[in-house]
């Protein structure tokens, strides 16, 4: 018995390739100039391309773009999962299988899923939450007063306003659909809860 079985499992070097095409393609997605690891598909024009063709703004990708993706490197439907499995536990990205609510998700980047959830849980949002542009601006249009009235229910009884909630995020450049799965992985995880009949 080991505290970390995974280290010491033998990955197959495919599964190991398929990370580094995931994790490049992350980077892309955010900008990141950094090559991918592994060598023997560096110099492939070719597979650089499919990398960069399933790239999304954001590294957050549909469980069937990333099955599709998966195929074309050479692995079956049913071993793309057991991959996405691997890497969630070791780590690499986030794949919930279990919750319907997230099971058709793949979070590429751990730490791009931690930023946008530290932009809510901030140790002192007194400071932090402050008007300016990104509230005055459309599509939020968010008054001063009523900016404070929402920083206040926000920092005194934890209810956040979805209108603040959105502007917070603007710098994310989240799509609708991929806003939708981070409100579902606030609830999922019991972070947040919907409140009827409030905004």
């Amino acid at each position: 018995t080991t505290l970390l079985p995974t280290l010491e499992a033998e990955v197959p070097e495919t599964w190991l390739a398929f990370e580094d095409r995931l994790n490049y393609s992350a980077q892309v997605a955010l900008g990141i100039k950094e090559k991918p690891k592994m060598i023997e598909w560096r110099s492939s024009q070719k597979d650089k391309e499919l990398v960069v063709s399933y790239s999304s703004p954001i590294p957050v990708w549909s469980m069937k773009s990333v099955t599709s993706y998966g195929v074309r490197c050479g692995l079956s439907k049913d071993e793309v999962q057991f991959v996405l499995a691997y890497l969630h536990q070791v780590s690499s990205l986030l794949y919930f299988p279990l919750y319907p609510s997230l099971c058709s998700t793949v979070f590429g980047l751990v730490s791009f899923v931690i930023d946008v959830l530290k932009v809510i849980f901030h140790h002192d949002h007194e400071k932090s939450l402050q008007y300016g542009i990104r509230f005055r601006q459309h599509p939020f249009a968010i008054s001063e007063d009523k900016f404070e009235e929402m920083k206040s229910d926000f920092i005194h009884n934890a209810c956040l306003a979805m209108p603040l909630l959105l502007a917070l995020w603007s710098d994310f450049k989240l799509q609708a659909n991929h806003l939708d799965v981070f409100l579902k992985l606030l609830i999922q995880f019991e972070f947040a809860y919907i409140l009827a009949g409030c905004q």
